[in-house]
């Protein structure tokens, strides 16, 4: 493997890590879009990289084949292609901001429960609670909205990808992009890590 492969890989991991701390950030919704663009091409750029950096390494070819294949048929990986295909290449944002997160407080002004309302239905539509047979009287709290996931298109094909729900076989709650980039980081890890032994192996 090409030794310069391997700075251009981490520092794309470092590139989809800084994404993913911003995206955690619940105080700054409205960038929300920015730091999902900014994960996506990470991401795409570890694929992007590695694909120059296995030429005239048959092992690390053959790993980086096995890696395509993957991403075409997980649900999560094909999303995150699907979404940076769409973001790159079309007009259609991949996240919308109409998710609502609702608080609903007791009477000491402690939190009991939260309803989310997720592209118009709420997840959650019982709010009573009881305790000892008595109905605890909970009133809400300030709404906060927050970004959800939608259908990544890809106008080029006619071809689409929905949010995934499974990764590598188990499922996930994956509404929002910083829920994608939480589960997906540890399989970009991952990759880096394989590159690296590939790079040990032409040292």
């Amino acid at each position: 493997m090409d030794p310069k492969t391997l700075l251009h890989l981490e520092l794309s991991l470092v590139k989809a890590e800084a994404a993913h701390r911003a995206l955690l950030d619940r105080n700054s919704v409205e960038q929300v879009p920015i730091h999902w663009t900014d994960f996506l091409l990470s991401v795409a750029r570890i694929y992007g990289k590695l694909e120059k950096g296995v030429v005239g390494d048959t092992r690390a070819t053959a790993w980086f084949n096995e890696l395509k294949r993957e991403r075409r048929k997980d649900q999560l990986l094909r999303y995150l292609h699907f979404a940076r295909n769409s973001d790159e290449h079309g007009l259609e944002f991949t996240t919308v901001n109409d998710g609502e997160l609702t608080g609903f407080v007791d009477a000491s002004g402690q939190e009991q429960v939260s309803i989310i309302q997720f592209q118009g239905k709420a997840e959650w539509s019982n709010v009573e609670l009881f305790e000892d047979g008595k109905r605890i009287e909970l009133t809400p709290r300030s709404t906060k909205s927050f970004w959800v996931l939608k259908r990544a298109t890809d106008d080029r094909y006619n071809d689409f990808c929905d949010p995934p729900t499974e990764h590598l076989g188990i499922g996930y709650l994956m509404r929002e992009p910083v829920s994608i980039s939480e589960v997906a980081l540890p399989y970009f890890r991952n990759i880096i890590l394989v590159a690296q032994y590939f790079h040990e192996r032409t040292l």
